[in-house]
């Protein structure tokens, strides 16, 4: 669901660092079948998933860390649509989320890890990928490029996936 960009709140049961708010970092598919979590996708959104609607030990998306909240903060601190999607203890709030199609398989560990960031995400040919904010050519916002052909066009990741 966060590589939809329908999900934008990670649970976790422990909070990152501080100095990890702001920076950009790969959602990691798991190795194993959370039925837990699948029930939670039916429960909230009407959404049945088996075991084949998904990827397995995989990065399937980048995003940005823009704040923690957790079972003690109000969850009036998510936007309306994304308080449905916490149950804590701690929510990992994102923004600038960017699928990475196809997933890149890897090994993933707990908590955080390192990644080779230059294998994301990929592009098509003749682009690149430009991690810092610059302008959209599309919607004009000011948020991190997924495409970028010359340097008079590029795309943020809302418009490169619509």
């Amino acid at each position: 669901m966060v590589a939809s960009g329908v999900k934008l709140v990670e649970n976790r049961p422990w909070a990152p660092p501080d100095s990890f708010v702001g920076s950009r970092f790969a959602i990691h598919a798991g190795k194993k079948w959370d039925q837990e979590a699948a029930d939670k996708i039916e429960e909230v959104i009407g959404l049945e998933l088996g075991k084949d609607d998904v990827v397995f030990g995989a990065v399937i998306a980048t995003a940005r860390l823009v704040r923690i909240i957790s079972v003690e903060s109000p969850a009036s601190a998510l936007p309306e649509e994304q308080r449905r999607w916490f149950f804590g203890p701690y929510g990992w709030v994102l923004e600038d989320v960017v699928a990475v199609d196809p997933p890149v398989e890897r090994r993933g560990y707990q908590k955080l890890w390192t990644f080779d960031e230059s294998l994301l995400p990929r592009v098509p040919a003749g682009g690149e990928y430009v991690p810092e904010d610059r302008t959209c050519s599309s919607c004009g916002e000011s948020r991190p490029v997924v495409v970028q052909m010359d340097d008079d066009w590029r795309l943020c990741s809302r418009c490169y996936r619509s």
